[in-house]
């Protein structure tokens, strides 16, 4: 579609050209979410939800030659629809340390200025969870779930080098307890991915670090799957 001059692509729509990832329902629609300035009349059309917000010009951002809320706003927008696990992932993925949009303190500082009332409360609980660390969106999810059962020393992608001198990246790891959580998506189904990752646990176990291996069936029972994880630490602390 065409935007207006000084209209913008908003919230979710914004958030899908950044690349941000997204819970699958929101990736799948094809509703474009547009903003233009208060006290402009919001946009209407077919497939098109629009939003009427009192914005300046300083949160805009033009990317890809398109006219789209700035990350920080972005992020902000986010709180009217994502959960809390979601803004965590979408947050981590803003702040990345290899290619950052923003900072944790860009999002602090644009949340306090934030105009906006729905999702505030997520949005300031997701804040301190944020971790610019985080590889994949399953990891932020992982790393909420654990955080929310009461795990607490928890570094992202940590570097281990083993006693006989091979470099790993944990997923999670709780250094503490000496073990490791490690999230298995479909990237790990092949035999030459399955055989890789054996050889990792073992290595990595022979050093005295006990290895947890974790798949989305898991994350979503986070009761038990918390339970089973502090069994696990309670035998390294």
């Amino acid at each position: 579609m065409r935007l207006a001059p000084d209209a913008r692509f908003h919230g979710v729509t914004a958030a899908a050209l950044l690349g941000v990832p997204l819970p699958l329902r929101l990736e799948s629609s094809s509703v474009l979410h547009v903003a233009v300035p208060a006290p402009r009349r919001a946009p209407t059309g077919r497939n098109v939800r629009g939003h009427s917000l009192a914005a300046t010009t300083a949160d805009v951002r033009v990317w890809q030659s398109l006219r789209v809320s700035t990350p920080e706003r972005t992020w902000c927008e986010l709180g009217e629809t994502l959960s809390l696990s979601d803004l965590v992932a979408a947050g981590d993925f803003l702040i990345h340390w290899r290619l950052p949009f923003t900072t944790p303190a860009g999002l602090r500082a644009t949340l306090a200025e934030y105009p906006g009332r729905r999702g505030l409360r997520s949005l300031r609980a997701a804040l301190p969870l944020l971790n610019d660390r985080a590889e994949s969106a399953w990891e932020s999810l992982l790393r909420v779930v654990l955080v929310q059962g009461g795990i607490r020393g928890i570094e992202a992608n940590l570097p281990i080098r083993t006693t006989d001198g091979y470099h790993y990246r944990a997923d999670i790891a709780l250094p503490a307890s000496r073990t490791i959580i490690e999230y298995q998506s479909g990237l790990h189904d092949s035999p030459q991915s399955f055989r890789a990752d054996m050889t990792r646990a073992s290595r990595l176990e022979a050093d005295g670090w006990s290895v947890i291996f974790v798949n989305a069936d898991d994350v979503g029972d986070p009761t038990e799957l918390v339970a089973r994880v502090k069994r696990v630490c309670a035998r390294g602390a």
